[in-house]
């Protein structure tokens, strides 16, 4: 048979089935073992694809999950950056209005020196 197929002849088919030498092939309880046996290792399968299904449906969703996850904790980043971002602002202008008080209290004090000479410098002259 396999050296036929070889020499590009077709196999002669057989003409009596091997596990049963007097019947004819193919035997039919042949054929029905090895299909049950083919429907056995079929289920086998299909229960593997279906679990591994399951795990690649789960891998999905958590994937999603976590693309999601993500996304939530980029945009409290941006919100947490533009807050940073007002409050070093808010900061600045909190400085410079501190330094603009700072020398208007400089001025303010330096006035009221000129006022208090002014008036001890008419107190003494005043007096004498």
């Amino acid at each position: 048979g396999i050296n036929a197929e070889y020499m590009g002849r077709p196999p002669t088919p057989r003409l009596h089935c091997r596990a049963h030498p007097t019947r004819p092939a193919p035997c039919h309880s042949c054929n029905a073992a090895a299909l049950a046996e083919f429907e056995a290792t079929l289920r086998v399968a299909e229960q593997r694809y279906a679990t591994l299904e399951c795990f690649l449906t789960q891998l999905e969703s958590t994937e999603d999950d976590e693309a999601d996850e993500l996304e939530a904790l980029l945009r409290e980043e941006a919100r947490l950056t533009a807050e940073l971002g007002a409050l070093e602002q808010e900061n600045e202008n909190a400085l410079r209005e501190k330094d603009i008080a700072e020398r208007e209290q400089e001025d303010f004090q330096q006035q009221l020196d000129g006022y208090l000479r002014e008036c001890n410098e008419f107190i003494v002259q005043d007096t004498f």
